[in-house]
């Protein structure tokens, strides 16, 4: 994992949900990430926090699309607020 790959929870991590979307923002204490948490359904924008590499994977492609599309409808949502 790198720098701003979007990775999906593959278990519950504090009081993010499996599946959420996770970002790598700050790579600086690999294995540890700073990351943004984003899930949609549960808290309405991102959340900041640390994560350990082993609570995460890679995003698929159709995965990457599909935050792509609520991100977009997240930001038209809160551009016309």
């Amino acid at each position: 994992m790198k720098l701003y790959d979007i990775c999906i929870l593959k278990t519950g991590f504090k009081l993010y949900s499996e599946g959420t979307y996770v970002i790598l923002i700050d790579d600086g204490l690999k294995p540890i990430y700073m990351a943004e948490f984003w899930n949609f359904e549960e808290f309405n924008g991102a959340q900041i926090d640390a994560v350990d590499e082993e609570y995460l994977r890679l995003a698929m492609d159709v995965e990457i699309k599909e935050y792509q599309v609520r991100f977009k409808e997240y930001c038209d949502r809160n551009n016309n607020a």
